[in-house]
């Protein structure tokens, strides 16, 4: 077996657990005796979370390790992935909502979030995020919003009194569009070998609007351009998908059986508008036929159920 063909993995002896810094502000004020609005900032800030660094890239076709290793009987020329705790990220939200309570008709709980949430190269305390510049851990192009990130969220339910005891339950979400990447297709757009993370989609920067303007460039072409500073990676998740919708609701009735038993007769529905939502499932790679294309869905359902429940 051939040392080129191998990996080596180490937890850095610095290696820290990872930990948060959190606060949060908030002011309740009643509207009327039975509703309430609320009005809520939260920060966190996520450090020392894990980072996967080679410690041996390859520079001009070396890496630093080989003739070491060769001095020592071993043939070894493979990279060495050091798991670092150097990683961070960040969240930022503000969070409004209005709560009434139940009356003799109705309740209503309604909120709204404007949030967004960072990290580099990937999800926010997740174990690796290799960056795709190993001479710069935290390029400016590998910060980007997380996987999850949806920076508008407005949530809506409700329950309803109806004439001759039926129930009405309405459950209504819509958020904006979660991020997914472009990504190049060409991994090793540095130079550095096997182990960085996924290369960003590179542009001209003659021409920046053209995600697709370098998919026929081979790494050579592509470390040319970089060197010349005449294109430049496009920042981590840089696309988003369509926003998300989905309107579910619940029918139900009680009948009751003298005062020790009842009778609920229930019927559910999901997806009421048959909305196709896909969430960041989406083609990544420009150098492929689906790019920017869905590849999958995100909380799509459509069933129907009716439930006998005694008690």
């Amino acid at each position: 077996m051939t040392g080129a063909s191998l990996v080596g993995q180490n937890v850095d002896p610095d290696y820290r657990n990872p930990y948060s810094e959190q606060w949060n502000a908030g002011y309740t004020f009643a509207l009327t005796s039975d509703s309430v609005v609320e009005a809520e900032y939260i920060h966190e800030l996520g450090l020392h979370e894990s980072k996967t660094i080679v410690i041996n890239p390859l520079i001009n076709g070396v890496r630093n390790t080989t003739a070491a290793f060769a001095a020592a009987g071993f043939n070894f020329s493979g990279s060495i992935r050091d798991y670092q705790s150097i990683g961070r990220s960040r969240y930022d939200g503000m969070n409004l909502s209005y709560r009434k309570r139940m009356n003799k008709y109705f309740s209503v709980n309604a909120t709204y979030v404007l949030s967004r949430g960072l990290s580099y190269n990937g999800n926010a305390a997740a174990f690796g995020n290799g960056p795709t510049d190993l001479l710069n851990y935290f390029a400016p192009h590998d910060l980007g919003p997380t996987p999850s990130d949806e920076r508008h969220r407005f949530t809506f339910s409700g329950l309803v009194n109806l004439p001759w005891g039926f129930k009405f339950a309405p459950v209504m979400q819509w958020a904006s569009g979660r991020p997914y990447q472009a990504l190049e297709g060409n991994n090793d757009s540095f130079g550095f070998g096997s182990g960085v993370g996924s290369t960003h989609a590179i542009v001209l920067d003659s021409d920046p609007t053209n995600l697709t303007g370098t998919k026929t460039f081979s790494a050579a072409q592509l470390q040319s351009c970089i060197a010349a500073n005449t294109c430049h990676q496009v920042p981590y998740n840089f696309l988003r998908g369509n926003s998300f919708f989905q309107l579910d609701t619940r029918f139900s009735k009680t009948v009751k059986f003298g005062e020790r038993a009842k009778l609920e007769l229930i019927f559910q529905a999901f997806d009421l508008t048959n909305r196709a939502n896909f969430g960041g499932t989406y083609g990544t790679s420009i150098r492929a036929a689906n790019f920017m294309q869905p590849t999958g869905f995100y909380h799509s359902r459509r069933s129907y159920c009716s439930e006998v429940v005694l008690g």
